[in-house]
């Protein structure tokens, strides 16, 4: 218990110490998380009515892995809970995005789960576009406890079929919205421009449905190129940032983050994109890439 607390003690200050950075430059703080996502067996142990969704990746796990049941009110006091101290520490937290239907998460019921669709006897009683709702709204009503303008984002894209994003999307509340890929191809999404089979096919659904989405662009390496690290391929950021325009976002996430600057001191994928943010176009696209090069 005392090594627990001392970790835990550690990750809160890491987040105080990244939140605090974010503020020097004027940004606002995010948190990004897979949920809900699988926990210890202990906790089963000593409360097997809490006993979820199986979410384990079968290539991945040599275990079966459960997440804790979110159609039990129980679990979302807890997920309430967790969110106000983690608001405790950063209260100016400006958004929350969860993701689901991988890594060692996954709603109950949902198709994409890696065993199939599975859950407790409670979630069976409950639509999936239920839980869902009842789950995002009770980080999002958490969060605005603590700061008003706080949002939950949920990620929808190749994990949800049709059929259920689009229950989904309707049933979320005040203070959720959604969040998609550029593009649908998840075993190619680096090198994915074209958005009419990833984030296009949802933003005429979501804007019916009263939600203004958010977009994910990938300018560094994503695990399609693992484990090759800090390839560089400025045009092709020019032109994600085009189709991001071209669907009218008003805002998008760099998914995947950005090359460490340690490993990878020169990153043209990095100027690029902060100059794109800054003025929208770069009319001498060759000019600009080849000032960088001098600069270096």
């Amino acid at each position: 218990m005392i090594e627990g607390s001392v970790h835990h003690l550690d990750i809160l200050a890491d987040l105080a110490g990244a939140a605090e950075t974010a503020r020097s430059y004027g940004m606002a703080c995010g948190f990004v998380c897979y949920e809900p996502r699988c926990v210890n067996e202990a906790i089963f142990k000593k409360y097997p009515q809490l006993r979820g969704s199986r979410t384990d990746h079968p290539g991945r796990s040599l275990q079966p892995r459960y997440a804790l049941d979110i159609a039990n009110p129980l679990v979302l006091e807890h997920y309430a809970e967790m969110l106000t101290r983690l608001m405790q520490t950063v209260p100016d937290l400006r958004y929350l995005v969860f993701w689901t239907g991988d890594s060692g998460s996954g709603l109950p019921f949902m198709d994409g789960l890696y065993f199939g669709p599975n859950g407790s006897w409670l979630a069976r009683s409950k639509p999936l576009e239920q839980m869902a709702a009842e789950f995002s709204g009770t980080l999002a009503e958490a969060g605005r406890k603590i700061n008003p303008r706080f949002e939950v984002l949920m990620e929808i894209g190749w994990e949800y079929k049709e059929e259920e994003w689009k229950k989904i999307i309707p049933a979320l509340p005040e203070g959720v919205t959604v969040t998609h890929p550029l593009t649908g191809d998840a075993a190619g999404i680096l090198c994915g421009t074209d958005p009419s089979s990833g984030a296009g096919a949802y933003l005429p659904f979501d804007r019916a449905h009263g939600k203004e989405p958010c977009g994910e662009c990938v300018i560094s390496s994503w695990w399609d190129l693992e484990p090759v690290f800090g390839i560089q391929f400025p045009w092709l950021v020019r032109e994600k940032f085009a189709s991001l325009e071209t669907l009218g976002l008003k805002s998008f996430f760099t998914r995947g983050g950005i090359y460490s600057p340690p490993q990878c001191p020169y990153s043209v994928n990095h100027d690029v994109y902060a100059e794109l943010i800054r003025v929208r176009e770069i009319p001498d696209f060759h000019q600009f890439l080849f000032s960088r090069a001098l600069g270096w």
